[in-house]
């Protein structure tokens, strides 16, 4: 009995431990339980500090650390600009900043950025007064949160972390609502940022709007985020262990801006009305016109409620987008677009293990895009001086109505894959191939042929496996053979014969389909599934076989420059031989001078002794004409000098770019590319769900 009573109050106290436990848990406060609602942008990062763990240990963070980021950062840069980026380099990469972070910002952080009160209108007279009052409504509109140890002495903290970087700020304190508000000022800066410890969160924010709001949230005399319907909706598609969370509420973003638009487009309709008379310029038509662009935008825009985004880091990383829709709101023929349902996608079954990048979507309206297409085209040769365009020049070409024969040939189905790059040729030559669904063979089959009989060069045709191929023999033999076919209802084109051939294999063995390779099954979460659109890429392969592209680029640049040098190296001596011919004329010029000088003595002397003078006369003469000459042959000269110059000095500033070339291929360009080596594999996939379009990116990273 004794035994029996031990065990039930054993029993007892496990628990009501594990009840306090439970509901400790559920009292926990949230980030969003002190924010209010109404924000226009909010992310939230959560498990910091082990995520920038997971992040630092890759060889792709480690090898993006070798990148050379100061050779770009430089590039354009006063040295004041570089001295700035070289000290936030260091206050980065401070042990005792580096703690800080850690301490304040190593647990749990989000941002929310809330509607200011802003008029553009007020904006366009541009002075300091309305710029300070924008910033300042702008930046006390931006709040952060985040989440700190219970052992954290707030004031001293703050303290400590500013003096240390020789700031000596001062420092406030306001009670309100029995919460502390502390203020910090920046010496030299009319700034003063507030901050609120609410139990274990910290609210910081500009001035002492965010401290105050986050107040009355946690009083309950506001309504917090964490009711906000948009927080709401989006949390509930959040992936699961999510380090990153967030949203942009599209719809509060713009309503205010469209009045601000609207409101400044206005004003300045007024002021044009006032100066009509001297509206030479059409400053009216261009203000109506801008008008009407803005208008199409929103109304575009309208019906996009909110897009939300999470991501994971993990041994394969992931990241979920999700557009939410009210599809009522929206344009009709967008909607349309959007209404499209995912499909099974039957291209997989002729796409090859080996390919470095692939690309599938069911949902590309060629009909849409063409009618997008004419009424832009139209709208710009509304415009004066626009040359008329051969939109309609297409369908003659083929003998067809583009819009009643052509379009309605394909379906909604449209990719492709990237095989190969070659680079070993004279240029690089990418083994790519495009696919589209045929939606009508009759129409599809009159289109073949007439582009048939309308091709400029001999097609060729081959029978390959059941499979009429055909293809364009170039001089560049089998690695530029472009050609087409029809496999299993989808129209292929290609710049390779042999890459059709290789899709028809893999179309009739199963197992060399991309399905079936390694890299594709390691992260086929619902990539091979119904969905909207794939996209399947071997980043590594891409990113070696691009350094390739880079080395072939690197040659042909020597090759350029080394063509460059021996053109300078030309155009050098023929300007040391103008300037030797303009030296030698000068010359003579000169000793036709001193000659003509030392006739007319000669002639003096002669004419006192009544000699004749005509013999010297005439010399006078044929050199006076020499000199013309001379002089006319030294202006020519020194303009050819000149433009041997300005030849030289463009050769001069294209030889020394060849070395600053050299410093960011080495520097920036080929560890970048290493980097990107390290990640293996990318997978994404686009699907659609009642009331949101939903894209899930999928990173294998090494």
């Amino acid at each position: 009995m004794k035994k029996l009573f031990i065990g039930l109050s054993v029993l007892m106290l496990v628990a009501a431990i594990g009840v306090w436990v439970i509901s400790s848990r559920k009292e926990e406060m949230t980030l969003e339980d002190v924010l209010p609602q109404g924000a226009v942008f909010y992310v939230r990062f959560s498990d910091i500090e082990a995520n920038i763990e997971k992040l630092t240990a890759t060889q792709l963070w480690q090898n993006l650390c070798q990148v050379n980021y100061g050779l770009l950062w430089d590039k354009g840069q006063t040295q004041t600009q570089k001295a700035a980026m070289r000290s936030v380099q260091q206050t980065i990469s401070n042990p005792a900043a580096q703690a800080v972070f850690k301490r304040f910002f190593g647990k749990e952080l989000a941002l929310a950025v809330y509607p200011a009160s802003l008029d553009l209108a007020s904006v366009s007279e541009a002075t300091t007064e309305t710029l300070v009052r924008l910033a300042e409504e702008m930046s006390s509109s931006i709040f952060l949160a985040t989440r700190i140890d219970s052992d954290i002495q707030l004031a001293e903290s703050l303290a400590g972390f500013f003096n240390q970087y020789g700031l000596s700020p001062s420092m406030e304190t306001v009670s309100y609502e029995d919460q502390t508000i502390h203020f910090v000022t920046l010496p030299g800066v009319n700034m003063k940022l507030g901050f609120v410890r609410i139990k274990d969160i910290l609210v910081i924010g500009m001035g002492d709007k965010s401290a105050r709001l986050s107040v009355d949230v946690y009083q309950r005399r506001q309504k917090a985020l964490k009711a906000d319907p948009h927080f709401q909706k989006a949390a509930e598609q959040v992936l699961e262990s999510a380090g990153l969370f967030g949203y942009l509420d599209i719809g509060r973003f713009l309503a205010p801006l469209r009045e601000q638009m609207s409101r400044f487009i206005d004003r300045l309709e007024q002021e044009v009305q006032k100066e009509r008379e001297d509206d030479t310029e059409g400053a009216g038509s261009k203000i109506v016109e801008t008008k009407r662009q803005w208008e199409e935008i929103f109304s575009r825009m309208a019906g996009f409620e909110f897009f939300a985004f999470s991501g994971r880091i993990d041994d394969i990383a992931s990241f979920k987008f999700d557009l939410f829709l009210d599809k009522a709101g929206l344009d009709p023929q967008i909607a349309a677009h959007y209404s499209c349902p995912p499909a099974e996608n039957k291209t997989l079954r002729f796409i090859p293990q080996d390919v470095l990048g692939y690309q599938w979507g069911n949902c590309f309206d060629f009909s849409y895009s063409w009618k997008q297409l004419k009424e832009e085209v139209a709208r710009i040769q509304a415009q004066p001086d626009m040359p008329p365009t051969g939109l309609r020049d297409i369908g003659d070409l083929m003998g067809m109505s583009l819009e009643e024969e052509i379009l309605p040939a394909f379906g909604d189905e449209f990719g492709g894959y990237l095989k190969d790059i070659q680079t070993g040729a004279s240029f690089p030559i990418p083994h790519i191939l495009f696919f589209v669904k045929i939606q009508d063979e009759e129409k599809a089959r009159r289109l073949f042929a007439a582009l048939d009989e309308r091709m400029p060069l001999i097609l060729q045709e081959e029978e390959y496996k059941g499979i009429k191929i055909k293809y364009v023999v170039s001089p560049l033999g089998d690695e530029v053979q472009p050609g087409y076919c029809v496999l299993d209802d989808y129209g292929l084109i290609a710049l390779q014969r042999q890459t059709l051939k290789t899709s028809i294999d893999t179309y009739h063995d199963p197992s060399l389909s991309l399905a079936g390779a390694p890299a594709f099954k390691e992260i086929d979460f619902g990539l091979s599934g119904p969905n909207r659109a794939v996209l399947f890429a071997q980043a590594g392969g891409i990113a070696r076989k691009l350094e390739g592209v880079m080395e072939w680029g690197k040659t042909w640049a020597a090759s350029q420059d080394t063509r460059r040098q021996a053109f300078k190296s030309g155009s050098d001596r023929r300007l040391a031989d103008v300037e030797k011919e303009i030296t030698v004329k000068k010359e003579e010029t000169a000793a036709a001078q001193n000659r003509i000088a030392a006739l007319e003595e000669e002639m003096g002397d002669q004419q006192s002794r009544g000699m004749d003078v005509s013999a010297s006369q005439k010399e006078q003469e044929h050199l006076r004409e020499n000199i013309k000459t001379l002089e006319g042959e030294i202006v020519l000269a020194d303009e050819q000098k000149k433009e041997l110059e300005k030849i030289i000095q463009g050769y001069e500033g294209r030889l020394s770019e060849e070395d600053k070339r050299e410093v960011i291929l080495d520097g920036v360009v080929h560890p970048f590319l290493k980097s990107l080596a390290f990640i293996k594999t990318v997978g994404a996939r686009t699907t659609l769900r009642e009331g949101a379009v939903e894209s899930i990116l999928f990173l294998k990273v090494e």
